[in-house]
């Protein structure tokens, strides 16, 4: 399946509204200037660096939602192990 490339959902959107909602999004995400996914890993990493340095009660809760529902795997996973190695401390 073609569903985590660019476009997929215009093949056959729900309607005209979602539609152009799409190719907005869509040019928006491929425009100069648009953050690549690997920028945003990059971003989400450098972010969990930080919490991690923090160490701190809130900073852990949000390593804790990162974990059980960050957007993508790879994000999940970076951020269990982050809590592991907060728990060594």
């Amino acid at each position: 399946m073609d569903r985590g490339r660019p476009g997929y959902a215009l093949k056959t959107p729900p309607s005209d509204e979602a539609r152009r909602r799409l190719e907005k999004l869509l040019i928006k995400l491929q425009g100069q200037g648009a953050i690549s996914l690997k920028q945003e890993h990059l971003r989400a990493k450098r972010v969990m660096e930080v919490l991690e340095q923090l160490g701190t009660p809130p900073a852990q809760a949000l390593l804790e939602s990162i974990a059980r529902e960050g957007a993508e795997a790879e994000i999940r996973e970076d951020a269990q192990q982050t809590l592991q190695r907060l728990g060594k401390r």
